[in-house]
């Protein structure tokens, strides 16, 4: 569990399985994270946005924005007063067929780039896919929204050994999000948040 008091944030990520995210659990997080995070104590529902992303629905009718993300056996989920997203991806092999739909020119020139690196290639492809996901979510559209019209090559820096900006880093990404995004051999997560 991480809260991020600066930007009134909290998210959650961990391993399970579908049948362990239930209803059931989904509701007893949110309900931890609204009193003991946001000293929010009241009923609340899900609701989902037109382009179907969940938000909580307080019983004072206020909205506080959730973003949810699965991958295989991992599970995220992102709680805030501001438009959030996360996405969690597990490192795995790569679709190349759909790069050219994902990434804008500069990422696609980067990636070239580091062709013959295929682990360093892989990373910077899940870190660029995940946080072009978890801002897709944070606008409310998902994928329906164009994720080549986002270019993270100014927050992702490279080097021979690998992506240099991450652990924890917060960085300023279209001066409009915060970006903070975790990787490493397995996994990657990624919180988008506006503001």
């Amino acid at each position: 569990m991480f809260f991020i008091k600066k930007y009134k944030m909290y998210f959650f990520i961990f391993n399970s399985y579908r049948e362990v995210d239930s209803n059931f659990l989904r509701e007893k997080i949110i309900k931890h994270a609204l009193k003991n995070y946001f000293g929010i104590d009241c009923e609340f529902s899900i609701i989902k946005s037109l382009y179907g992303q969940p938000r909580i629905l307080l019983s004072n009718n206020k909205t506080i924005y959730l973003s949810i993300s699965h991958s295989e056996n991992h599970t995220a989920y992102a709680i805030a007063k501001k438009p959030i997203g996360i996405d969690i991806q597990r490192l795995k092999k790569l679709e190349f067929k759909s790069i050219e739909k994902l990434f804008c020119f500069t990422e696609l020139s980067i990636w070239k780039k580091m062709e013959q690196e295929f682990e360093i290639n892989k990373k910077y492809f899940y870190s660029v896919l995940s946080i072009k996901e978890a801002i897709l979510k944070g606008e409310g559209f998902g994928f329906i929204g164009d994720p080549k019209k986002i270019n993270t090559s100014e927050c992702i820096n490279f080097n021979k050994k690998g992506i240099s900006k991450i652990n924890g880093n917060i960085i300023i990404f279209n001066k409009s999000w915060k970006i903070y995004q975790n990787i490493n051999d397995d996994v990657v997560y990624t919180v988008a948040i506006q503001i």
